[in-house]
């Protein structure tokens, strides 16, 4: 019943919607009507675009319940010249303090704040957590990248997902909202995160996880 009801106000919707289109192109002229159509268009989205992106507050919390919040959104790397890549968050690792040589003094940083860090060679992407002055962040390892053409593969490891997504060192210190990507949409369900029960791992880090 209910995909009745959705179907009808979608029909009704754009009966009135072509009425409107028709009547502004005999007046204005089809190329001045896709303008401004175009531009109202951009004007009324742009409020439901916005508010699908987490900002860095999203980031002051502790590294494991940032961590998890993340599994399922998806990171866009909008890049020019080039096509924009999606990608599907499917592990994370969370880190609170630091036993390691390659844990960036970034991740010191305000939270939502970029840290890439390296490891073995390859740059990692880490964003700091909780609170600026403690050393707290987590670091995406695994994701599903695809673009609009339909083009998808799984990208597991921290340092071919940054090599993949194209993050280089420049990005250190920059605040997620001034970043060329931004990363938004729902999580999943709590019910599907997994935790790895990995032994050898850094001292600092207080979990691996993905979903199912």
């Amino acid at each position: 019943m209910l995909g009745v009801l959705l179907a009808l106000g979608a029909l009704a919707s754009w009966t009135v919607g072509d009425f409107f289109i028709q009547r502004t192109s005999r007046k204005l002229g089809i190329w001045k009507a896709l303008f401004f159509i175009t531009i109202l268009g951009a004007i009324v989205l742009f409020p439901f675009r916005q508010s699908e992106r987490i900002r860095e507050r999203f980031f002051a919390r502790d590294a494991a319940t940032v961590a998890q919040d993340l599994l399922g959104r998806t990171l866009v790397m909008e890049r020019p010249h080039q096509a924009t890549l999606y990608a599907r968050i499917c592990e994370v690792a969370a880190y609170q303090g630091s036993t390691e040589e390659s844990m960036t003094e970034y991740a010191r940083a305000a939270p939502g704040t970029i840290a890439v860090s390296t490891k073995y060679g390859k740059q990692l992407l880490d964003i700091a957590t909780e609170r600026e002055g403690k050393l707290s962040c987590i670091t995406l390892r695994g994701a599903i990248i695809g673009d609009k053409r339909g083009i998808r593969e799984r990208i597991e490891g921290p340092g071919k997902l940054c090599e993949t997504l194209g993050i280089e060192k420049e990005l250190n210190g920059t605040p997620l909202g001034r970043a060329p990507f931004w990363i938004g949409g729902k999580p999943v369900e709590k019910e599907r995160i997994q935790m790895r029960n990995l032994t050898d791992v850094p001292l600092n880090c207080v979990g691996y996880y993905y979903f199912k």
